[in-house]
């Protein structure tokens, strides 16, 4: 009886060490699964937002032609890097968040890129939806899809039968090229603050970059565009021209709007321009 019941101790004993040993096993194995697919989500996002495709310390191994000097757009200029000398290191992407670059909608904007080296192409995106990402869809004839956040492009290959284009839709015969075409910030978009990118990249819509755009002497530059909406007052004065209402200032004088200003009529604000 002593020896069955030792047995059976021995037997429990070794059953409860499995136990143990599988489920530290499957523990380790599991934060092991847990660590990769968590190295393998952010391997390519700067920050948690706006994935870049490529490591964000990664800097140009072209020659000192091949850099990204500045930006303009309207009356914006946005400064990325200074001229380089030779065996200098500059990034490939650029944090310059904290700039603030103003616009308003329901105008038009030509983007310019200052970059001393060639054949390359310029992209730029605003996340509208401020989702942290940016879409980038494009109808057959090249043009942004509805809905998209791609807003120029001054090349893109299609392949096949499709001829090259810009983000116009224009067909673009040479390959060689920064010209962007001019944008319009939608009216309805509301005031705000929004996350703008431009790229020097190699045919390749991708926002976060090309497969060689590190190679190849690219840059992404993340900025804050600032978009005002005026459209509400606009949509007023349309509306209060066609009453006889009496017109007031803003300091509540009654007056005749012949004069540029802001006046109050039906209690309504409106513009004289």
């Amino acid at each position: 009886m002593m020896e069955r019941h030792h047995a059976k101790m021995i037997t429990k004993t070794l059953f409860y060490q499995s136990l143990t040993i599988l489920f530290t096993s499957v523990m380790k194995h599991s934060l092991l699964i847990m660590f990769v697919m968590l190295s393998l989500a952010t391997a390519n996002v700067y920050g948690q937002v706006y994935p870049i495709n490529f490591d964000v310390h990664a800097t140009n191994p072209k020659n000192i032609f091949r850099y990204l000097h500045t930006v303009s757009m309207g009356r914006n200029t946005l400064e990325v890097q200074t001229p380089p000398a030779e065996g200098d290191k500059w990034p490939v992407y650029y944090d310059k968040t904290s700039t603030v670059l103003t616009a308003q909608a329901g105008k038009r904007y030509t983007i310019k890129y200052d970059y001393p080296g060639g054949w390359m192409h310029g992209y730029a995106y605003i996340d509208y939806n401020k989702d942290g990402e940016f879409s980038y869809d494009v109808n057959d004839d090249g043009t942004p899809a509805t809905g998209s956040e791609v807003v120029s492009f001054s090349y893109l290959w299609r392949g096949g039968d499709k001829p090259s284009c810009n983000s116009a839709g224009e067909v673009v015969t040479t390959n060689n090229t920064l010209d962007m075409p001019s944008f319009k910030i939608p009216s309805n978009v509301p005031g705000g603050d929004y996350h703008i990118r431009f790229k020097i990249d190699w045919s390749d819509l991708n926002p976060g970059g090309g497969t060689e755009i590190v190679k190849n002497g690219g840059a992404v530059v993340d900025a804050i565009l600032r978009i005002t909406n005026t459209t509400g007052i606009a949509d007023v004065v349309s509306d209060v021209k066609a009453t006889n209402a009496p017109v007031y200032n803003l300091q509540g004088q009654r007056v005749t709007p012949n004069r540029p200003g802001i006046y109050i009529r039906n209690g309504k604000k409106f513009v004289v321009k």
